[in-house]
């Protein structure tokens, strides 16, 4: 089975909730690792830019 890279976004409309709901049914679903970066207001608060260039670049190079 392949590995696929997948980046999450976590902001102001989702939250580790959904997170820990992907974790749960992963092992059904296939083999992928998740890489989380903050997107909006949660990016503001942490970094001053909704969206980061690390986080733009790790989407570009995901599956």
């Amino acid at each position: 089975m392949a590995e696929h890279n997948i980046v999450v976004f976590a902001g102001d409309h989702c939250g580790p909730e959904i997170l820990q709901a992907i974790e749960q049914h992963r092992p059904s679903v296939g083999k992928f690792v998740l890489k989380e970066h903050l997107l909006g207001g949660c990016s503001i608060d942490t970094t001053g830019t909704p969206l980061t260039d690390e986080a733009l670049n790790a989407a570009n190079s995901a599956d």
